[in-house]
């Protein structure tokens, strides 16, 4: 008995130690990551303190704040956050008839809009202007160099997307249209959301995890389309000459009539929606499969992206290069 009790003893301190080691892996990780910031944001000072001449000095700066860093760099930030919130709600507000037909709102909005476009276009230049200082924050080397470099960012994703942010409206506003009718250039202002991905990368991590799970998430996707086609195929054996007993005012009395209807219904049974109530005994016998498979096919794809979003969470120990 007290050997059996000495043995749980030794058994329970393995365990204690085990975690107790990967919880000081996991602050080493943080630390590293800290350190790594730190690094990153004294390595863009000291470019900007080795500057030969004051334009070198100058575009070093700029690169400096572009990053994020300092105080500049943070201030940039919130306002970056503050502009696209309040573009957001313009356009929500512009939808409804009594706010739209005031003429303060306009006053308001069309003021907005210009600091917004200001702010924006300089921010432009001097990231086309100081790109060639910056670096990548993972392997500490420029990513872009010279013309070449200007012209691969202005091209880049978030090259297009800072052009987007205000291009639009300096075209629509050069037209020499009313200002009261620029609802096509609004539409454009959703491309903004896309600036603070810079700051707060969410689709970022989900282009990761999606490029690190692609395998399996294209083969779930090959095994949903094959199994959508062949429930729709089955559906439209059993159901093509069956007529609703009861059919709502908004559904087709045929829903089933051709392979097309059977399979944006189809669809909606794979997505968890049942539309319709009324099915003969062989589509309810295939629509019970249908569920049965469906369910299977959206843990299975739950899985993929949680260990896709455990290991981006884990591997990623920097700050994301912000150009």
């Amino acid at each position: 008995f007290l050997s059996l009790a000495a043995g749980e003893d030794d058994e329970d301190e393995d365990e204690d130690g085990e975690v107790g080691d990967g919880e000081m892996k996991a602050d080493d990780t943080k630390n590293e990551g800290a350190d790594n910031i730190d690094q990153n944001e004294r390595h863009a000072w000291a470019t900007v303190t080795n500057s030969p001449n004051l334009i070198s000095r100058c575009r070093a700066y700029s690169c400096y704040v572009m990053s994020a860093y300092g105080f500049l760099g943070q201030a940039l930030k919130y306002v970056t956050f503050f502009l696209v919130g309040t573009c957001v709600i313009t356009l929500i507000l512009v939808t409804v008839p009594k706010v739209q037909k005031s003429s303060g709102f306009q006053s308001l909005d069309f003021a907005l809009e210009m600091i917004s476009i200001s702010i924006f276009s300089v921010e432009y230049l001097l990231r086309v202007w100081c790109v060639v200082d910056s670096f990548d924050e993972r392997s500490g080397k420029k990513e872009y160099d010279g013309c070449r470099g200007r012209t691969s960012f202005i091209f880049s994703f978030f090259g297009l997307v800072d052009l987007l942010s205000f291009m639009p409206t300096v075209i629509y506003l050069g037209l020499g249209e009313q200002t009261s009718n620029w609802h096509y250039s609004r539409i454009f202002r959703l491309v903004r959301i896309l600036k603070v991905e810079r700051f707060m990368p969410a689709f970022t991590l989900f282009d990761n995890v999606f490029a690190s799970q692609r395998t399996i998430l294209f083969g779930l996707g090959y095994t949903v389309l094959v199994l959508w086609l062949v429930f729709s195929c089955l559906m439209y054996l059993v159901e093509r000459d069956h007529k609703p007993t009861a059919p709502d005012d908004d559904i087709i009395e045929h829903p089933y009539s051709n392979m097309l209807e059977s399979m944006w219904y189809t669809l909606l049974n794979i997505t968890g929606e049942f539309p319709l109530g009324d099915y003969s005994i062989g589509g309810k016998f295939i629509g019970f499969f249908m569920v049965i498979f469906a369910i299977e096919l959206y843990g299975a794809a739950s899985g993929v992206f949680a260990e896709g979003f455990q290991n981006a969470v884990e591997n990623r120990g920097t700050k994301k290069d912000v150009w």
